[in-house]
């Protein structure tokens, strides 16, 4: 079993160092839009202590981090890019052992950390100076601590700790947040069942707490100016006129009801909804394809037929493992992740590359992998009957 552990470790280990190999030789380290107000935000706080604006405050981590590695190296961010692929690849050590002991197998772990390794969508992200691969890494580590949860003391410190520091890596962590207290919630699921009470208290409060924190993140992301502009991806609408504008990705405002814009977020969505039902539907169903296939208008044929492909086949593992996999409390926690990301587009706006899938990639591909570990075990078996 040691000598198979080490066969795998091995397996990953090339997989992680060709793929970001293969990564830096192609796009060096990335310069997206949102890195260089991040760097700055970065020499900010080397220099007077702070950030450019409070909501930077809910990514200080990245941007922490980054301000050390620049002081230590001489304003250089490419020390940070280093660390945070090293940081992801422990993040994949984690994931191999959360898979292998969920489904009891490890093949399993193999297979997820190769679905992560390969789903270059997602995993571009560890040469960029951003906040997404440390967002995704914290999340694999958290996965590896519910896995093996055990309702010590420990666990709860250590699973509150990730679930905190993700809300300050980005403000889609009370997403996680979200999952995690659901998988509290379903862990002490005997004790809640048998004191009706409290069990009313507790979800009242997770109510409340995740109506806080849907109102908090989407303040954040100012959607109902999106609402405005009609864009399905966000900020199309400023791009009206050159060659990336695509007519598809906007709906016509004219005669669309909008409230006015000293009520709170909450306040104008709802606004929106009940005012103009069809479109919200229309455009959340639009918003939640994209966000789940990976494909856009403006890509490619051929990587849209890729992206659509691969997804299909990730999910398809992922429910081949759910129909296979006996632990529910982690199956409440990434249904409540899944669930809770495809709510937020759908009842706000789609980013440009796909960036806002992250919080619920790291649990899709551990079903995913457990689910290619079930279905390679099945043909096995028919093989050798």
């Amino acid at each position: 079993m040691k000598s198979r552990n080490t066969y795998h470790l091995s397996i990953i280990f090339v997989l992680w160092l060709a793929v970001h190999i293969v990564l830096f030789l192609k796009f060096g380290v990335r310069y997206f839009y949102d890195a260089v107000d991040y760097i700055r935000d970065a020499d900010l706080l080397i220099v007077h202590g702070v950030t450019d604006g409070f909501d930077r405050f809910f990514y200080l981590v990245p941007i922490g981090a980054m301000a050390i590695f620049r002081s230590l190296f001489h304003d250089s961010i490419l020390p940070f890019i280093v660390f945070q692929c090293v940081l992801s690849g422990l993040g994949v050590l984690s994931l191999y052992a959360s898979a292998s002991t969920l489904f009891k197998s490890d093949l399993a772990g193999l297979f997820s950390s190769v679905i992560f390794l390969l789903w270059l969508d997602n995993l571009h992200w560890n040469v960029t100076p951003m906040t997404e691969s440390m967002f995704c890494t914290f999340v694999l580590f958290l996965i590896y601590v519910l896995v093996h949860f055990k309702g010590r003391t420990s666990d709860y410190l250590l699973a509150a700790s990730l679930s905190v520091l993700l809300l300050f890596t980005r403000p889609t962590g009370i997403l996680i947040f979200l999952g995690t207290v659901s998988f509290f919630l379903a862990f002490h699921r005997r004790m809640l069942s048998q004191n009706r009470t409290t069990a009313f208290l507790v979800f009242g409060v997770l109510l409340l707490l995740g109506y806080a924190g849907a109102t908090f993140v989407l303040e954040q992301m100012d959607i109902t100016a999106q609402y405005r502009s009609g864009n399905i991806i966000t900020y199309m609408d400023v791009l009206e006129g050159t060659g990336l504008y695509d007519e598809r990705l906007r709906v016509d405002t004219s005669g669309l009801e909008f409230a006015p814009d000293d009520k709170p977020v909450m306040y104008k969505i709802f606004f929106y909804v009940i005012h103009n039902p069809g479109t919200f539907v229309r455009t959340a169903i639009l918003k939640t394809w994209y966000l789940m296939s990976g494909s856009r208008p403006y890509y490619s044929t051929a990587h849209n037929i890729y992206a659509i492909a691969w997804a299909f086949a990730v999910y398809l593992l992922c429910y081949t493992a759910c129909r296979g996999s006996d632990c529910l409390s982690i199956k409440i926690f990434s249904l409540v992740t899944v669930t809770a990301t495809c709510l937020l587009i759908a009842v706000s706006a789609l980013d440009w590359d796909n960036r806002f899938y992250i919080p619920m990639e790291p649990v899709v591909v551990l079903y995913a992998g457990g689910g290619a570990a079930i279905l390679y075990n099945r043909f096995i078996a028919k093989r050798y009957r």
